[in-house]
């Protein structure tokens, strides 16, 4: 139902003798040029079955997933600022009368909050710089305590308006990454690691260029351009990237992707 702003959705979720309550509840005002949202979400989903094969003390079978949300954005006429915060929760229920003497911690928080400003203000370029910090020492985060980007865009047309081309390049920060956990490579599910230890920093830089010509898009992508250039110079140095314990180091990766949407 919606009432002057408010959007409210509920439900129930039964699985054996657990019966526990799901919720939606969103607002939405404008003032102006300012737009607001707060929303707050319950749900109730299977526990994966190897969580028990891993932690065979686990004897929950559902999870409750709580997340309340929160973000302010002003536009202006050629400035815009967003502002945002992020609280999740997750925590495991018991099932039925039997005790969970899991090791494993059966609840897992993450708060999160950051601002993003773009501009204009130079013709036919836009810039943007983007901000956000977390707790990053819960499962349910990617353990990176702080990000920042930076981002320049530009838009223009070619070939008497036959032709649109978008270019973009970003600079990227990773700072205060934690080793909490790491994704298992086959089921894709959280595992906590046994040795926490703090990450090196990362750098990278991105860029991708797009052409758009009638209903056909190629678009070139670079990722951590400076692995690229390291590499060329055949120097000892790389800029090479951990992100998984038992994966290997991340270095360069260039895509090319073509898209044709036909009319019939």
């Amino acid at each position: 139902s919606e009432l002057k702003g408010f959007n409210i959705q509920t439900g129930v979720f039964q699985n054996n003798n657990n019966i526990e309550n799901k919720f939606n509840v969103k607002y939405k005002k404008r003032i102006n040029s300012i737009n607001g949202e707060i929303n707050y979400e319950r749900n109730v989903l299977p526990i994966h079955f190897y969580a028990t094969v891993f932690d065979t003390s686990n004897l929950s079978n559902l999870g409750r997933r709580d997340v309340f949300t929160g973000k302010i954005n002003w536009t202006g006429k050629k400035n815009d600022i967003f502002v945002f915060f992020s609280n999740r929760k997750y925590n495991t229920i018991s099932n039925g009368t039997q005790t969970n003497t899991s090791n494993s911690p059966s609840v897992e928080t993450n708060f999160s909050y950051g601002i993003q400003y773009q501009t204009t203000f130079i013709p036919f370029i836009k810039l943007g710089t983007k901000y956000s910090r977390q707790d990053g020492t819960s499962l349910i985060s990617d353990g990176i305590k702080d990000k920042i980007k930076l981002e320049t865009e530009t838009q223009l047309k070619l070939f008497n308006g036959f032709m649109d081309l978008n270019a973009s390049v970003s600079f990227n920060g990773w700072m205060n990454r934690q080793s909490v956990g790491h994704m298992h490579p086959i089921e894709m599910i959280p595992i906590r690691n046994s040795n926490l230890a703090d990450l090196d920093d990362v750098w990278f830089i991105n860029g991708s260029m797009t052409a758009y010509i009638s209903t056909f898009t190629i678009k070139y992508e670079w990722f951590n351009i400076a692995a690229m250039i390291l590499t060329s110079m055949e120097t000892d140095q790389d800029n090479y990237i951990q992100v998984h314990p038992e994966m290997p180091l991340l270095g360069r990766q260039v895509n090319l992707s073509v898209e044709w949407h036909f009319l019939d």
